[in-house]
């Protein structure tokens, strides 16, 4: 039995860290382009050693993980194979 808490509309995935300040301002433009396209309005970081951990609260979630892959890809970000998109 899990004792996860799942929190509805909230979903979270890790970034890999290459360079920190880069990575944080690419995840910077990646949100603030995820809430001008409507798909989120809240989102936090935590850094998690070698990974920065973004949550976010979904305003449309069926669209949301798609859109983070293909933003994501598209300003370089590799998003961790420990922690890849899912509930929170």
């Amino acid at each position: 039995m899990s004792k996860r808490i799942n929190i509805p509309n909230w979903y979270q995935l890790d970034f890999d860290i290459s360079n920190p300040k880069k990575t944080l301002v690419d995840i910077s433009t990646l949100m603030d382009g995820l809430s001008n396209q409507k798909l989120i309005d809240k989102w936090f970081y935590l850094f998690e050693g070698k990974t920065i951990r973004v949550r976010m609260h979904a305003l449309k979630s069926t669209k949301l993980e798609q859109a983070v892959k293909d933003n994501a890809q598209r300003l370089n970000l590799t998003i961790s194979s420990q922690l890849e998109f899912e509930g929170y």
